[in-house]
């Protein structure tokens, strides 16, 4: 379908849309183009948006993705109105799935904190390899800057700046940031970049920062796959994926006391409602945080522990 063509072209040049939120837009578009074949666009009604959400429905997705699709073909259809080539929004009164609000997972900061460590510990062995100084600094940078993982794959050598301690990072929609990282992640960069020096000389500051296969820049898969591997040991349990260490990287800044505004900042939200979700404290510590600080708490952590027992029980009335 040729609309389709040009509303890419449109999100590309005038909505400066990143290559992989552009596919995801594709994706959705085009499995709606082959749900109906050869019907003209101006033909389109509710009807068939509804037979196509059942469609959706019966094969499973999730209310999550089905908002997704029908985002996406939502804004179609606005750019389609707006471009004259329809007449009547067949969207208007569809209504989107409610999505249950999950809270993110996240890895606990003492197990996370201790792997770190002895991970940039191998970093300073004689023995050791390109592959594994670039595996150590790829963990360390997800976590010391909270950045995502496509920002991670897209960095070249020059957005690191060594001397101030930051990170420069292109965002959803193009959007740059300044993101301060720790020592330690300097480190280990620093570590996996002298090794690159000596083994296959001075880099140009414009070639990736991380190597994948050949000297080309790693692809996303190649990051996830070291993320499970470094880091599944220490997940309870859980899958750990790069994600995960964003969403860890803003729950304890949010546990230590950062401010709201300034966490939206570093993870490069657009809308403060976004990082809000990060505001949950485990009852433990907030527990905890109120024997502290309250003058007539009184309770130790046995006291604290059976009261919390208590509450967890489901024989008692609520």
């Amino acid at each position: 379908m040729q609309h389709i063509d040009n509303f890419v072209t449109y999100l590309l040049k005038e909505k400066g849309y990143s290559s992989f939120t552009i596919n995801a837009y594709k994706n959705d578009l085009y499995q709606f183009q082959r749900f109906l074949p050869g019907l003209p666009i101006h033909a389109l009604n509710t009807h068939h948006i509804r037979n196509f959400l059942d469609y959706l429905f019966q094969k499973k997705y999730s209310n999550t993705t089905l908002a997704r699709k029908l985002s996406s073909l939502r804004s179609f259809f606005r750019y389609c109105l707006k471009c004259g080539i329809i007449n009547t929004d067949p969207l208007v009164s569809i209504t989107c799935p409610k999505r249950r609000r999950q809270l993110p997972g996240f890895l606990r900061k003492e197990p996370l904190t201790n792997k770190l460590v002895y991970e940039e510990g191998k970093t300073t062995a004689t023995e050791t390899s390109l592959k594994e100084l670039r595996d150590t600094a790829i963990i360390q940078l997800l976590y010391a800057t909270g950045i995502r993982l496509r920002e991670l794959v897209q960095l070249n050598i020059r957005d690191v700046k060594f001397d101030s301690g930051i990170i420069r990072v292109t965002g959803k929609g193009g959007r740059e940031r300044i993101v301060p990282t720790g020592k330690h992640c300097l480190i280990c960069l620093d570590n996996y970049l002298n090794f690159r020096i000596i083994h296959y000389g001075a880099p140009v500051l414009d070639e990736p920062l991380f190597w994948g296969h050949i000297h080309r820049r790693i692809n996303p898969r190649s990051v996830q796959r070291i993320v499970a591997r470094k880091l599944n040991a220490i997940g309870e349990g859980m899958n750990v994926h790069p994600h995960m260490l964003r969403h860890s990287f803003a729950t304890h800044l949010m546990d230590s006391g950062a401010d709201l505004k300034a966490v939206q900042e570093l993870l490069g939200h657009k809308n403060l409602s976004t990082t809000q979700i990060y505001t949950h404290v485990s009852t433990e510590k907030l527990c905890a945080e109120y024997n502290q600080a309250h003058p007539r708490a009184g309770r130790n952590q046995a006291e604290t522990r059976k009261i919390k027992n208590l509450s967890n029980r489901k024989d008692l009335p609520m």
